[in-house]
């Protein structure tokens, strides 16, 4: 018979994951690939071995717990700021902030990613260039189904910014799929409940 399996290695290969994601900014795909090679080497891992998305997350939350708490938070809060600032420059579209500065796990490599709902991505790549925002479009892969659908990229405040268009019918749907989703009131929430109130008093130890 053969060894069986270490059945930590599903915890090994998540923590070396996180690490990545952490500290070079990679993809959760291209972590977990990356992170099997260095707990396997050159062995073969089998698919039910390899964490899933859901589980590199909670080893990056547990990693950015001890050892990025003193600068995460301040990178996290600095990217929702850049995207309620986003929001704000285009108040004539609906707007929903994703991805790891929805969630909470952005970090220093993190860009913001946002979801918008309109027919075509022209009115808004136009109204960016009319801001004088230097925006690039292209289109991607459908991360939601078939096809592809258009993004608009560009620099804001000094942060990659994604806004990836769908189609309006698609909002309800896609929303259901999407893990954390922000509009902007729902951002404006979270912020002013993580921002402490600067001039606020102390308060009285007991």
């Amino acid at each position: 018979m053969g060894n069986a399996p270490n059945p930590r290695i599903r915890e090994e290969i998540a923590a070396a994951a996180a690490r990545l994601v952490a500290e070079s900014g990679l993809d959760y795909a291209s972590a977990k690939r990356k992170a099997a090679r260095e707990v396997a080497g050159a062995a073969r891992i089998a698919q039910d071995l390899l964490p899933d998305n859901d589980e590199i997350e909670a080893a990056l939350r547990e990693y950015q717990r001890l050892f990025q708490a003193d600068t995460q938070p301040a990178h996290l809060l600095q990217l929702r700021r850049t995207a309620l600032a986003v929001m704000e420059l285009l108040p004539q579209y609906d707007l929903y902030l994703v991805g790891a500065a929805a969630n909470g796990t952005a970090g220093e490599h993190s860009e913001l990613y946002l979801q918008c709902y309109i027919e075509s991505s022209k009115d808004l790549h136009i109204d960016l260039l009319n801001a004088g925002v230097d925006a690039d479009a292209d289109e991607i892969s459908n991360p939601f189904g078939r096809g592809r659908v258009e993004r608009v990229c560009f620099l804001y405040r000094g942060e990659g910014v994604n806004i990836t268009c769908y189609p309006p019918n698609k909002a309800r749907q896609i929303g259901e799929q999407v893990g954390e989703r922000l509009d902007y009131t729902g951002l404006v929430d979270l912020l002013e409940a993580d921002t402490p109130d600067e001039g606020a008093e102390p308060h009285e130890q007991l």
